[in-house]
């Protein structure tokens, strides 16, 4: 179970980080 919960986090973690590379680029193209 904990690994499971471990592995959602994880997920989240990482879409997190491809929205903030997003904005990023965004930010840095403005």
């Amino acid at each position: 179970m904990f690994k499971i919960i471990t592995f959602i986090m994880l997920i989240f973690h990482s879409l997190n980080i491809m929205t903030f590379q997003e904005d990023g680029i965004s930010c840095n193209h403005g």
